[in-house]
């Protein structure tokens, strides 16, 4: 006979009756407001009441004893009571008990004792599943705490054992493993993402014969698994969902502009792409569709993209069944996604696609082109704007021009910059005054707002074109937009950058004469700028200035007061306070002009008004003494840092490790290793965080002191490993660039390299790819180069003109001349023909045509 079950609560009782220190025999009175007890003589309390001496004494008649079981007849008992499984129990205890009868099957089958995990799964569907929800007696409401910490233990054993076999008849699907765990408000994104990871690797790894006969259950239950989790967030309930029907009337209706939205949010720490852009945030941008699946929703972007991949190859190649279920309502819904965020396959990030198996993204990259060009197709509604302007221009327009001005100043190139003016006012202007007392001035879309009209002054100045600068001035001007400190700012920086130190003069004279003025990020514009200009001692000057009235006006509020106590004093109305950052700004500007007596000379001063350095500061310092070879020095700067316990960054530890490697040429790999090692060792116990900047600092100088020896960088590459950094573009272009510069190259180290790369989504980018290209070329492997070109160029990866001309001299060299003539051929039908003499082009054009000409494989 088996033993009935037994609660926490029912165990917790019998453990006091059988104790027997708590058993009483006679019931006892207890009151708030007399105590029967006398107190201690003496200790009379002062609250207890007077003793009523008029009332007449009660007399207590005793009450019926009431026999009371042996501790073993009362276990007895509540066993019994337990086996009758209490017709009036409450279903709060009732609830509680089905937990701990599911906990106790789930421990029995990890201790090795034969319950099959079927049983475990009907006991749980039965309790908590659709014939409890209509019976009421659960609901995402009134389900207990500790169903949520059971319920996911059930769900990973058998996750585990579908991955070991994933056709299995006794084990639930993964509807049927979804549909509950919605319902109760339980199922995480990370529990739903890594079930679809495993059924969509399954269905990506059948096989004929059995293709068709293992994927047909296998994407109806993909498709179901979405249906059930696709529903409005306004749904009240799922209890009318068929799992052997598909309904897609519940699905979230999401404007697809909405998508675009989630995609450009930044979260708490903002990631960068390897061009410096935002990175866009795809799986919030997924995780719309799915807005009743609580907490975090990592990994999402890979099974959405998985299941397009999925449901595009059974649109070309069916199931083989007359049952044909609906796949395009889903399908359309995750296409709409990429083409309304703009999704490029470099968008596809090793962040985007956390804990996504190698065939998922294998299976993506491969069809990569087939998903953009049918996410493409898609026809979007036109959203109406905002604000109606009659601007051929739109907001994302602004947006561009303020883009192909920053690139037209980086490559100075003037006539690009005045394009650029003459689109930008076609805008519409945004009546705001560009006055800023925090110092930020926003972009404003789809308008020539002051910041854009900022960033004109500044490129024109800078330009060596201030009566450009003066013209976009006037336009501001004239369309009611105040010249605030920002565009005054924007002039000294555009005079700084042209080292015009007396135009920058003058423009500070016009701004003191007029009614701005200026904020501590001009004062330092001027200051730093003079510096830049060469004009040292102009320099100076405006420092001291600055300084000079602030202290005026101290003195003028406080007489006496100490320097001790500058430090302490806050904002004065009308003047400027020198900050830290103005001095750092004028020691670097004095250090990079060699003049580190005057720098010095600044920090004096500075300590003499209560500013005191940065980390920022040392750091300049401890630069310049070890570029100097001051490495004593330098090392004593360290320590007096240490002592006024400003902590190093990973900064100044870039700056000490120049000095830690510059012999390392002399050491063994040994000694490299523990050199490695104690650099570690020295940022931890600084506590400075490691970051891809240092790894890729220290991976250089290794392979500077001896390419030979890959086991310090070996030991790096761990190091990054243990603490989950991974690799960059950087990191992998420095290596592959060392192994091809290895005589011999190290070809086969270059393979696993790029094995590793292409696994690790958006790890790098098309620099990486010339250099391999570049590598291959120059070492005679021209058939590797030529895979690798074929291979990205599908992708649209952007391939150099000098990398082109690299392989193109390579071919010939190894008297290939016909897939010379191919690469040709192939480059006009991807970039175009050969373009005139007097066309400026891009670098690298005019040199790849020109020897194609010369080798007589083009015309003209």
């Amino acid at each position: 006979m088996s033993v009935p079950h037994i609660c926490s609560t029912c165990r917790r009782t019998i453990g006091q009756i059988i104790s027997g220190k708590n058993l009483r025999k006679y019931s006892a009175f207890v009151s708030l407001s007399s105590d029967p007890r006398t107190p201690a003589k003496g200790k009379q309390r002062d609250d207890y009441p007077p003793p009523a001496n008029n009332l007449k004494a009660r007399t207590i008649q005793p009450r019926p004893l009431v026999s009371r079981p042996e501790p073993g007849d009362a276990l007895e008992a509540l066993f019994e009571e337990a086996s009758k499984k209490g017709l009036n129990e409450p279903p709060e205890i009732e609830l509680e008990r089905h937990i701990e009868e599911l906990s106790e099957m789930l421990e029995n089958r990890l201790s090795g004792k034969p319950v099959p995990l079927r049983d475990c799964w009907s006991f749980f569907l039965h309790h908590f599943g659709p014939a409890a929800w209509k019976a009421g007696t659960i609901n995402r409401a009134t389900h207990p705490t500790h169903l949520k910490i059971i319920a996911p233990q059930l769900l990973e054993q058998i996750m585990k054992a579908k991955s070991a076999d994933p056709f299995s008849d006794d084990l639930p699907t993964y509807t049927e493993l979804t549909l509950p765990f919605f319902e109760l408000g339980i199922l995480t994104g990370r529990d739903w993402t890594e079930m679809m990871t495993v059924l969509l690797v399954n269905i990506l790894e059948a096989r004929e014969p059995l293709a068709a006969r293992q994927t047909q259950p296998l994407i109806m239950d993909l498709l179901m698994s979405w249906n059930i989790v696709c529903r409005e967030a306004t749904t009240e309930a799922t209890v009318d969902i068929s799992p052997t029907s598909l309904n897609w009337s519940y699905m979230p209706k999401i404007p697809p502009h909405k998508f675009a939205q989630a995609s450009k949010l930044e979260q708490a720490r903002i990631r960068k792409d390897i061009n410096g852009a935002s990175e866009k945030n795809i799986n919030l941008a997924f995780s719309l569709l799915l807005p009743l699946v609580r907490l975090r929703k990592d990994g999402i972007s890979g099974v959405a993209l998985g299941t397009i991949k999925v449901l595009l190859d059974f649109e070309r190649h069916g199931l083989g069944d007359s049952v044909t279920p609906d796949v395009s309502t889903l399908l359309e819904a995750l296409l709409t996604v990429v083409h309304a965020c703009g999704i490029e396959f470099r968008d596809l990030s090793s962040s985007a696609l956390k804990r996504v198996p190698l065939p998922i993204l294998q299976a993506i990259k491969d069809d990569w082109v087939v998903i953009k060009n049918r996410a493409n197709a898609i026809v979007l509604p036109i959203m109406p704007s905002k604000r109606s302007y009659s601007s051929p221009l739109s907001g994302t327009d602004s947006n561009m021009i303020s883009r192909r001005l920053a690139q037209a100043f980086k490559i100075r190139n003037r006539k690009a910059a005045e394009d650029s003016w003459l689109d930008a006012q076609r805008l519409p202007v945004a009546k705001l005054d560009s006055n800023d007392t925090k110092g930020v001035v926003r972009f404003v879309g789809g308008t020539l707002s002051p910041a854009l009209y900022h960033q004109f002054i500044l490129t024109f100045m800078g330009l060596g074109s201030p009566a450009r600068a003066i013209e976009v001035w006037n336009h501001m001007v004239e369309n009611d937009v105040v010249p605030g400190v920002g565009a005054w700012d924007a002039m000294i920086n555009g005079c700084k950058v042209s080292r015009d130190a007396k135009a920058l003069n003058e423009v500070w004279a016009k701004m003191t004469s007029s009614d701005v003025k200026p904020d501590v990020q001009c004062w330092t514009s001027r200051i730093s700028g003079l510096i830049h200009c060469r004009a040292i001692e102009d320099g100076l000057y405006a420092l001291d200035e600055m300084g000079r009235l602030w202290l005026q006006a101290v003195r003028k509020r406080d007489p006496n007061i100490k320097v001790s106590k500058l430090k302490e004093v806050g904002a004065i109305s009308g003047v400027v306070k020198p900050t830290i950052v103005t001095v750092n700004a004028a020691v670097s500007g004095l250090l990079t002009q060699r003049q580190p007596a005057a720098a010095h000379r600044v920090l004096d001063w500075a300590s003499k008004i209560g500013i005191s350095p940065d980390v920022q500061t040392y750091n300049m310092l401890i630069r310049s003494l070890i570029r100097e070879g001051r490495v004593n020095e330098a090392s004593k700067l360290l320590k007096s840092m240490q002592a006024e316990e400003i902590a190093p960054d990973a900064a100044t530890f870039v700056t000490i490790l120049e000095d830690f490697f510059k012999d390392a040429h002399h050491q063994t790999p040994d000694e490299l290793k523990d050199t490695v090692k104690s650099v570690f060792s020295m940022m931890e116990e600084a506590d400075v965080e490691v970051n891809l900047h240092t790894y890729n600092k220290i991976i250089y100088l290794l392979l500077q002191a001896n390419p030979n020896d890959m086991a310090a960088v070996a030991q790096v590459m761990e190091h990054m490993a243990s603490r989950n950094a991974q690799p960059d573009t950087h990191t992998y272009t420095m290596l592959v660039n060392h192994y091809f510069s290895l005589q011999p190259p190290n070809l086969e180290a270059v393979r696993i390299l790029m094995e590793r790369a292409r696994l690790e989504v958006g790890a790098v980018d098309h620099i990486f790819y010339d250099r391999v290209i570049e590598g291959y070329a120059r070492a005679g492997d021209t058939s590797s180069a030529l895979r690798l070109l074929g291979r990205i160029q599908p992708s649209r990866q952007y391939t150099s003109w000098n990398t082109l001309r690299t392989l193109l001299m390579a071919l010939i060299r190894n008297d290939e001349r016909n897939l010379a003539e191919e690469l040709v051929r192939n480059t006009i039908i991807d970039k175009g023909g050969p373009i005139a003499i007097y066309e400026k082009g891009v670098e690298g054009q005019h040199k790849f045509w020109d020897l194609a000409r010369e080798l007589r494989l083009v015309d003209g």
